[in-house]
């Protein structure tokens, strides 16, 4: 008898030491992810879903192995209800522990774009394209004034470029957006950053002239402390009809990515080539931020007529009054 209980009770061991092995290794298995696919899976949350309803969701996803042990986990080890709504992006790649995680603390998912200051219309397709967000082409398409409302479109030719609207700053897109999201939160943007700006006068010019001239601005200088100098010189320039003579202007006709135009280039013919027509582009060549804008409204009053931005010392920018002085200073700050 004594035998028969001992047999019984080491079988019972042996079978306790197995389940709680075999439990071991299941309990483990489970909170591995469940392969090393990186890809992002878009999960959405609705407030009020049930624990045992997300493990649904989150196995028919592929994203854990079983929505019942997710329940049991979640309600064991993690206070029930603090899986917050929302929408995420979860990957397989992510373990059990990680994608809770990300559901308890609310990491909910966005795609975010930052427009550098003066980037002309097609560079910030193509950022928006490189990052898959949405086609190049189809940007280019629509950023037209005829498609969009706001109020300071108002006057410009239906077919006209939105080119110096589209305003250079950070922003959250959403998960899904479209080409008119995007380029609508860019024109919000502009409205509210130079709502106050759209009555302020320099010379003759109109707002839109402004812009455009802010816009070579952006492109023309190299630092923000000399802005206003450069507008100086184009103010000053336009004052007597002399040319502008801005290689920007040159770059955004011919497309290239080069700040420094060939011979051959100044010479195309074209209402951009600012070397053979004096006066403005006829529109915007780049969407200037919002201290350029502000710089050519508060330009600073000179007898400059050129400037240069040195190599040698530190890209600084080097005005001159004459084009004698003008020479001077390419052979000292640029030729050597």
């Amino acid at each position: 008898m004594k035998r028969f209980v001992l047999i019984v009770l080491l079988i019972g061991v042996l079978v306790t030491l197995f389940l709680a092995s075999y439990a071991k290794k299941y309990f483990n298995e489970q909170r591995e992810a469940i392969s090393s696919d990186k890809k992002l899976i878009i999960v959405e949350i609705k407030s009020g879903t049930s624990i045992k309803d997300i493990g649904i969701i989150l196995q028919e996803k592929k994203l854990l192995r079983s929505s019942s042990f997710f329940s049991w986990y979640l309600k064991l080890w993690v206070k029930i209800g603090i899986v917050k709504a929302g929408t995420y992006e979860l990957s397989p790649s992510m373990t059990l522990d990680e994608i809770i995680d990300i559901l308890k603390n609310g990491k909910i998912a966005r795609r975010w774009i930052t427009i550098p200051e003066g980037y002309r219309l097609e560079q910030i397709a193509e950022r928006l394209s490189d990052n898959k967000y949405v086609s190049k082409k189809e940007f280019i398409k629509r950023a037209i004034v005829k498609n969009f409302s706001s109020s300071f479109l108002k006057g410009l030719t239906p077919n006209t470029s939105l080119e110096g609207f589209l305003f250079p700053d950070t922003y959250d897109i959403g998960l899904n957006p479209t080409v008119d999201s995007i380029i609508n939160q860019m024109l919000i943007n502009f409205n509210r950053k130079t709502v106050l700006l759209r009555n302020k006068k320099v010379g003759n010019l109109t707002f839109y002239q402004i812009l455009t001239l802010a816009s070579i601005v952006e492109r023309e200088s190299s630092s923000s402390d000399d802005r206003k100098g450069i507008a100086g010189v184009y103010i000053n320039r336009l004052s007597i009809s002399m040319a502008l003579q801005s290689d920007a202007t040159i770059e955004y006709l011919t497309k290239k990515h080069d700040p420094t135009p060939s011979l051959a280039d100044t010479k195309i013919e074209s209402l951009y080539n600012t070397y053979l027509h004096s006066g403005l582009p006829p529109t915007p060549i780049s969407n200037p931020g919002i201290d350029a804008i502000l710089s050519t409204i508060n330009y600073e009053k000179h007898d400059y007529l050129y400037f240069l931005t040195s190599i040698l010392t530190d890209s600084k920018t080097i005005f001159s009054k004459t084009y004698q002085e003008h020479l001077e200073n390419r052979r000292k700050y640029i030729s050597q």
